[in-house]
Parts: structure tokens; C-alpha cells; sequence
């Protein structure tokens, strides 16, 4: 851990979970959008840059998550703390889907994987129809609105 990510972020993350013992802090600031903090190996803090379209692209990401959890065959976050810059939750364990991991996997995995994409794009696509695309349209402001 380092001093500087401990001064940095150390006082937002206690405020949001008061009594957390910070024993190790791992930090992404690569986000366009976001600077994501992982602390403890164990809780994700998220704190939007410091634009408008940031903090809307994050509370935009708090309504899509409360619209699918639940709803959908994988975890999703489910945030213990929400607000207009930051979003907080337990850390999922796995490892992130890439097109190189994809092409590591052998045939049989490969498929699997595609059916179970299916089965995530198959249940997004019945969520209730008050949530339309036009509707994630107006929540997430669009991407020119993300871009400045």
C-alpha cells in the first residue's frame, strides 16, 4: 500500500465505511469515468472524476445496476453505499472477459462461455419493457454526453 493512495483516498473510504481497518489498497485510475480503489482485496470503492459527466455516468450505472439485479444469471454488484460521486460494493472474484482469454480457451470452454453469454444477452433483453432502450438511452445520457 501505498502512503500517497492511503492519504489520497484513506479519508473518503473511512467516511463511507466508517471502522474499516485498511490493510492494503490497490487502485485503478486508468477509468475514463472512474478511479476505481480495492481495498483489502475485499471492498471496490468508486469515485467519479471530478467533471459532471462523470458523476452522471456513475449515478447512470447506479440505476442500470438496481434495474438488473436479480434479473439476470450473473452477480452483479449490489452497492452497500450510493451517492452522486461514489458507488461502493464487495468485490465480485473472477477474471475479467477479454477477447485474449477467448482465444486461450479450448473448444469445449469456448462454447460454454458462448451460451452462457447467450443466456445473459437473452435475459437483458426481457427486462420489462417500461425499460425500453430509449430508456437506458436517457439515463446514460448518450456517449457524446460521456465525452464532454
Amino acid at each position: 500500500m501505498t502512503t500517497d493512495a492511503l492519504a489520497r483516498y484513506g479519508p473518503r473510504i473511512r467516511a463511507i465505511r466508517p471502522g474499516l481497518e485498511i490493510e492494503s489498497i490497490v487502485v485503478n485510475d486508468e477509468g475514463l469515468a472512474n478511479e476505481v480503489v480495492l481495498v483489502n482485496g475485499e471492498w471496490v470503492f468508486r469515485f467519479a472524476r471530478d467533471s459532471d459527466w462523470a458523476r452522471r455516468a456513475l449515478a447512470a450505472e447506479i440505476k442500470v445496476l438496481e434495474l438488473i439485479r436479480g434479473r439476470l444469471p450473473v452477480r452483479v454488484p449490489e452497492p452497500f453505499y450510493a451517492d452522486e460521486g461514489a458507488l461502493a460494493y464487495r468485490y465480485l472474484p473472477g477474471e475479467a472477459l477479454s477477447r485474449d482469454l477467448i482465444y486461450t480457451l479450448d473448444a469445449g470452454p469456448r462454447r460454454a462461455l458462448a451460451l452462457q453469454l447467450g443466456e445473459f444477452l437473452r435475459a437483458l433483453h426481457e427486462l420489462p419493457a417500461e425499460h425500453d432502450p430509449q430508456w437506458f438511452v436517457a439515463h446514460l445520457g448518450g456517449a457524446r454526453d460521456l465525452r464532454g
